[in-house]
């Protein structure tokens, strides 16, 4: 895992999996992460198809940090077409003729401008607009809920509040957490079952909805047809979705269509590791930002007796 670096200077180190995972508190704070992540998404088919598949969910998170890390004057750090397909690929997502048709589809959308580089017009580059900055803002102030909610203390309320210069500083200082990013997506082979699927987040987060909201967390209504109207999905992917959690024992089914589910403990607590695993690369993010963001010392002036001054 991940060190903190020389985070120690602002007074703290990161949270760590286990401090989220295991908080008493965790599942209050995981139905409040739920109800604003469902609040932001939900029957708004423009955003949901932000998340139908992972590469969308990827090629957006990738979009806004590599435009964030964005310099023209450092060919290396251009917000390019063809860094964000080797950002891609590094996840796995290795078809550029893909990468391709999700940036014309945020285009078209007006998330993202196309230009040429003024001093090489074969390069592609990349801007982002004040809308698809404006919803990242929104996002990210859902993903740093749970933190929020079980750590106050460490003071998240630029990120709460939506500051730009906050939410920039983190996205410039998530760049160098992709690597480890990649790496532990790869290990949370649990929600790869969800995250693969077309819609797959959406059903996984109306679950826990479902569940964190019955009097004891276990056996709660879920109605195949009413989960597919409510993400413009169809019923038979839902059902599908459904059951292969079942078959991998992620969940139990009660009655005919899926009235109603059982989540069982192995995605309760793969759920929580997952977020705790997130919730420790936003912390480290926000504290390399809140050092990037610190005023700097300024050098004490030079007494004034001890400033000479040259004699004609």
């Amino acid at each position: 895992m991940l060190q903190g670096g020389g985070m120690e200077m602002l007074g703290r180190v990161p949270v760590t999996v286990e401090e989220v995972a295991d908080h008493p508190d965790y599942l209050r704070a995981r139905k409040l992460y739920c109800d604003s992540f469902l609040a932001l998404f939900d029957r708004n088919p423009f955003l949901i198809r932000l998340l139908t598949d992972s590469s969308r969910y990827l090629l957006f998170t990738l979009s806004v940090i590599l435009n964030a890390n964005h310099d023209g004057d450092r060919r290396e750090t251009w917000f390019s077409v063809g860094r964000l397909k080797q950002q891609m690929a590094a996840f796995g997502m290795t078809s550029p003729r893909h990468v391709d048709h999700l940036i014309e589809r945020m285009q078209a959308v007006g998330f993202v401008e196309i230009s040429h580089a003024p001093r090489d017009r074969r390069v592609k580059l990349l801007r982002l607009t004040d809308r698809m900055l404006a919803h990242d803002r929104e996002w990210m102030a859902t993903d740093y809920i749970i933190l929020d909610t079980l750590c106050p203390r460490n003071g998240y309320a630029g990120v709460r509040n939506r500051d730009p210069a906050v939410h920039a500083a983190i996205r410039r200082q998530s760049l160098a957490l992709l690597p480890e990013g990649a790496r532990l997506l790869c290990e949370q082979t649990d929600f790869l079952l969800f995250f693969s699927r077309p819609g797959g987040l959406m059903v996984l987060e109306a679950l826990f909805e479902a569940a964190l909201s019955s009097p004891d967390g276990r056996e709660c209504p879920f109605v195949f047809g009413d989960v597919a109207h409510r993400f413009g999905l169809s019923r038979s992917h839902v059902r599908g979705v459904m059951q292969d959690a079942e078959a991998a024992r992620f969940i139990r089914l009660h009655g005919r269509g899926g009235r109603a589910v059982e989540i069982l403990p192995r995605l309760w607590r793969s759920d929580a590791i997952g977020h705790g695993v997130g919730a420790r690369l936003r912390d480290i993010a926000f504290l390399r930002a809140s050092a990037e963001l610190a005023p700097q010392p300024c050098a004490p002036a030079e007494p004034a007796d001890r400033v000479w001054v040259k004699q004609a």
